[in-house]
């Protein structure tokens, strides 16, 4: 734990290098990538109709502060993940029992989203307020660790998730209203909070697939979309979409292992000496 104001100040810095070094490298390398494959064919121009403005405006996040937002359309979610972290970083030395915890970090994302309304003339506080509810999602996370470490009970746990769920409706309420009235979309988001609320009780046991998966999340999610959706270009006029989705997912994630391995662990444990 960080103690005292710099302490604070000095943990979210380094998970917010933590999260944007890797995003910038992530978008240089698709970038690279995409010009050297749509010189060989044409079928790989995946993403050549975005300018070089837009490319950095989205590579840096500097979309979400002057408020032209994420062109590209893959980098939103970082900022979430900037909220949960200035929020988890003020209030990490807040004495309060870890039952409690995921209450209080609830409580920030609301003043989150009241500021954001508050000062909603300023591109990122309005974008703070559109992203903020998705802070609930980590949360889940949160709880479901307190669940298996024995921070918390069970019954405790399962209580905490169904709060959770009941403020992400909120969120996805005061985000937008069509989300709910979309039923496909809501049964599928329903159903993977029950999926949620039941992990607690089925006692997952750790092995090398999943802490493998885990290892390259945050790679596959810089990346999924441009490696997939280009691997997806080339092939899908040549096969049967299944097909090309087989030759895109393998590929897509030996690419993410290697962004994983050489580019973002070795930031992280830079940024960890800092």
């Amino acid at each position: 734990k960080q103690s005292g104001i710099l302490g604070s100040i000095k943990f979210t810095l380094r998970k917010l290098l933590s999260l944007w070094l890797p995003c910038v490298c992530a978008f240089a390398f698709f970038f690279a990538f995409q010009k050297i494959v749509g010189m060989v064919t044409p079928a790989g121009r995946y993403w050549w109709q975005f300018s070089a403005k837009e490319w950095i405006e989205s590579s840096t996040l500097l979309s979400f502060f002057i408020g032209s937002y994420d062109k590209i359309n893959i980098t939103w979610f970082l900022i979430p993940l900037v909220i949960f972290y200035v929020i988890y970083a003020q209030l990490q030395n807040v004495k309060v029992n870890e039952k409690y915890r995921c209450i209080v970090y609830t409580g920030g994302v609301l003043t989150m989203y009241a500021l954001g309304k508050l000062f909603s003339k300023i591109p990122f506080f309005l974008c703070c307020a559109h992203f903020s509810w998705f802070v609930t999602l980590i949360f889940a996370g949160i709880i479901l660790y307190q669940v298996k470490s024995n921070s918390i009970s069970k019954r405790w746990g399962t209580v905490l998730l169904f709060m959770n769920y009941c403020t992400t409706l909120l969120g996805l309420y005061l985000y937008d209203k069509r989300y709910l009235l979309n039923e496909p979309y809501l049964v599928s988001f329903v159903y993977a909070v029950m999926l949620f609320i039941m992990l607690p009780k089925l006692e997952p046991k750790p092995n090398r697939f999943v802490s493998f998966f885990a290892d390259i999340s945050f790679s596959v999610y810089l990346l999924h979309m441009c490696i997939g959706g280009l691997v997806l270009s080339l092939f899908e006029n040549k096969m049967r979409f299944i097909f090309a989705l087989c030759i895109s997912v393998p590929v897509t994630i030996g690419v993410c292992t290697i962004f994983c391995y050489l580019i973002e662990k070795p930031i992280r444990k830079f940024l960890r000496r800092l």
